[in-house]
């Protein structure tokens, strides 16, 4: 999650060999990729893709846009490469003997940009299909979305990113600031549980690079393996 840089360097690299020496089944990206002026997108943009193009898992590489990504520049980023774009969708598939049922959701400040409210419709139908033997996965950069779900939900798990894990946290007392809906305890990142919901929130890789300052202070980088069992229960160890 969050790669959110300007330029590919070492800590970028490090992170994706890191991951695909897991061998993971499925690789989910939370948005937020290239974060930076728009007119240096096109000078960093092969670096990227190359990147990128590294990616690879049997049950694919799914991706969502998050609050920092240009609108028109992720499409080019992922061009060639094979992660796959979702954008309010459900997508199935098969992968190491398990039906798996991915939802795909629209960062919620775009929608809010287009000047109306969002009614979760598509996230109210696929927390409401009744119980079956896929897994049920839910991907979005905001860890606000766990808060859409019906009571009832019979989604397994949401993963999420945005927060950085407050990007500073303190001993003692955790982030003092995380951008979100959620509790400042649970936005510092990892497995927890919304309203009886399971949710894992991404530290991620990167920083915010605008206005706010560029640094992680007790808050290190993070890619993330889940590992989920037969009963769709779900452990979480950091890498």
């Amino acid at each position: 999650a969050d790669m959110q840089t300007t330029t590919i360097g070492d800590l970028e690299r490090d992170a994706v060999a890191r991951l695909m020496a897991e061998s993971p089944h499925i690789i989910l990206i939370p948005g937020d990729l290239y974060q930076g002026p728009i007119d240096e997108f096109e000078q960093h943009l092969p670096a990227f893709r190359e990147l990128l193009q590294t990616l690879h898992a049997p049950g694919g590489v799914w991706a969502v846009m998050g609050n920092a990504d240009y609108k028109d520049g992720v499409p080019r980023l992922l061009r060639g490469t094979d992660i796959r774009l979702l954008e309010d969708e459900v997508v199935r598939f098969t992968v190491a003997g398990r039906k798996i049922a991915l939802l795909g959701m629209s960062d919620w400040a775009d929608l809010c940009r287009k000047g109306w409210q969002y009614t979760p419709t598509i996230v109210e139908r696929f927390a409401s299909r009744p119980t079956s033997d896929e897994i049920r996965l839910m991907l979005c950069h905001r860890p606000g979305w766990v808060l859409t779900l019906p009571e009832t939900s019979n989604i397994d798990l949401t993963v999420a990113g945005h927060t950085h894990g407050g990007q500073v946290a303190l001993p003692f007392f955790g982030p003092p600031l995380v951008l979100s809906q959620l509790p400042n305890r649970l936005c510092a990142g990892g497995l927890c549980e919304v309203e009886g919901q399971r949710l894992y929130i991404s530290r991620g890789l990167g920083m915010e690079r605008m206005q706010a300052p560029r640094v992680r202070f007790g808050v290190r980088p993070e890619v993330t393996l889940l590992s989920l069992s037969a009963a769709a229960s779900t452990a979480a160890a950091p890498q």
